[in-house]
């Protein structure tokens, strides 16, 4: 969809298809290698 950008729905958090997909769960995010910490 949106190509180079990042939107929220419900707790989840979604990327560019290259750049594989995000998630929050218990108050860090997740991506395709190195989980950190967003607060």
């Amino acid at each position: 969809m949106s190509s180079g950008k990042y939107w929220i729905s419900n707790n989840y958090i979604y990327g560019p298809k290259e750049s594989g997909r995000f998630w929050i769960s218990g108050g860090y995010i997740y991506g395709q290698e190195i989980p950190g910490s967003i607060g």
